[in-house]
């Protein structure tokens, strides 16, 4: 979806990245921001789990916008600009999508004529 985005000026918002509410029956491992390759590279560059998802993001020309309410998690959302993640950061990050995708703002409904963009 991304490469197809890009050819057509389409830009990408992700919206609520960091997923990090539990659900009911869910584990901690539902989260990105548990994910132990996350947690290893936030800890070598001293950052949090969420400044790293949200760089991932931004490193692959995505807009973000983290949910959050809370004035210290906002803060902490906002100094990703400070750092870059490796490539190989980057490939360790992607990697997590091929056996661990998941949406979390999913929209119960489709609108006559909407197409499914997920390949689902």
């Amino acid at each position: 979806m991304r490469e197809y985005c890009a050819k057509n000026n389409i830009i990408i918002t992700s919206y609520s990245p960091l997923s990090n509410l539990k659900r009911e029956n869910e584990s901690d491992d539902a989260s990105a921001l548990f994910n132990p390759v996350i947690q290893e590279i936030a800890k070598s560059k001293n950052k949090s789990t969420a400044q790293i998802i949200i760089r991932w993001h931004l490193q692959n020309g995505l807009v973000v916008i983290p949910k959050t309410v809370t004035p210290e998690r906002l803060t902490e959302n906002a100094h990703v600009y400070d750092f870059a993640l490796s490539d190989n950061e980057m490939r360790q990050i992607d990697k997590l999508g091929e056996t661990h995708r998941r949406r979390f703002v999913n929209p119960p409904f489709n609108p006559p004529g909407d197409k499914n963009i997920f390949d689902e």
